[in-house]
């Protein structure tokens, strides 16, 4: 592998996800773009993503009339647009049943623009998706839009067909920075993760005065991806979902994807007795540590170290609860920072209350990475 500078054509969200989770990957996708394997997930998420954008721009007839048949023929067009794994029909039209019987339109936010294609040249100047000096491309899911004008607050939808997930703020971030340029007047974006199967949203309500901070690391990112030139493989679970990972020769070996109920209670089954192990050989490392010292290995340093322990004088320590008008449930838990909050909180707390707190030195079994064992 050369080791020059490459310059891909443009940058997206999901190629700097990319890039951050591994190097190696990016380069092997978007720079020696090599061929990429879809997998079921891909193929359900992008069949559900068109069904969404026919729905909402173009399903007013069927949405009003409720007409199954129609909604039912729509997801199986939209799903035989491409190519696809007739396997996954099912799963496809259960989610886009699921979709139309939540969907109901704002009335707050008449204007509605799926999937809309946003793409920006240098200095973030907007430009067409396919011009040559494109520097930055995003697809977003559903821009709503208030009748007034000028619009001073829009709604960003982000559809996922799954259950839950972890919310990404800086996906959120980003999208409302972009739509952030197109709109003059724009104050507020609420941009929302919308998983179909479970109804779940996770909203987030941005100030576009404060997204400054996020073109800063979008155009930092993009000048660290351009000079890159080392590419360094960070294989581990990722790698289970990566398009290229056929052509990879850094990925682990003996992870598997679950692919069906069966595989997961068997994998369930392999973690409880991993986990079943793990707690007995912790148990005998912390007995022979206890007899003989720290035991370093993996770069972690396993042993009892010191751990202070707040014991509290509790008759004098209640009235002064009382006097400073603090409510004992805030404070009294096995957990000492809550004292320790209340102590910085209230003033004159602290002054009063110290006679009557000291600390117990006992030790605790546990890991610290080797660095971190010296200080």
């Amino acid at each position: 592998m050369t080791t020059e500078t490459l310059k891909p054509m443009s940058h997206s969200h999901s190629r700097l996800v990319t890039f951050s989770q591994c190097p190696l990957s990016y380069r092997l996708a978007y720079i020696d773009k090599v061929p990429a394997e879809s997998s079921d997930a891909l193929e359900i998420g992008a069949a559900a993503h068109e069904f969404f954008e026919e729905y909402v721009s173009k399903g007013l007839e069927i949405r009003f009339e409720k007409d199954q048949d129609a909604i039912d023929a729509m997801a199986a067009k939209c799903f035989q647009k491409q190519a696809r794994n007739q396997d996954n029909y099912k799963d496809v039209l259960d989610i886009c049943r699921t979709f139309v019987k939540a969907y109901k339109p704002d009335p707050a936010y008449p204007i509605v623009e799926p999937e809309r294609q946003v793409a920006f040249k240098k200095h973030w100047i907007p430009c067409s998706w396919n011009d040559p000096e494109v520097m930055f491309r995003a697809k977003i899911d559903l821009i709503e839009e208030p009748a007034e004008q000028p619009v001073k607050k829009i709604r960003i939808t982000d559809y996922k067909t799954g259950f839950s997930g972890q919310l990404n703020s800086f996906q959120l971030d980003v999208y409302a920075f972009v739509a952030s340029l197109l709109y003059g007047n724009l104050e507020q974006v609420e941009i929302q993760f919308y998983y179909i199967k479970s109804g779940f949203k996770q909203v987030k309500l941005l100030e576009v005065k404060d997204l400054d901070v996020t073109r800063i690391q979008l155009e930092a990112l993009m000048e660290r991806i351009e000079g890159e030139t080392k590419w360094k493989a960070k294989p581990g679970q990722r790698c289970l979902n990566c398009s290229v990972a056929a052509s990879c020769s850094e990925k682990p070996s003996g992870l598997r994807a679950i692919s069906s109920p069966d595989e997961a209670k068997t994998l369930g089954v392999e973690i409880a007795l991993l986990e079943s192990q793990a707690k007995a050989k912790k148990k005998a490392l912390n007995s022979y540590c206890r007899e003989h010292g720290a035991v370093e290995a993996g770069g972690l340093v396993y042993n009892h170290y010191p751990q202070e322990n707040m014991v509290v004088d509790m008759g004098p320590f209640l009235s002064a609860l009382v006097t400073y008008q603090i409510d004992p449930k805030e404070v009294l838990n096995p957990d000492s920072r809550a004292i320790k909050k209340a102590m910085k909180d209230t003033p004159g707390f602290q002054e009063a209350v110290t006679p009557y707190i000291g600390y117990d030195v006992t030790t605790r079994f546990y890991s610290k990475k080797a660095e971190e064992s010296d200080e």
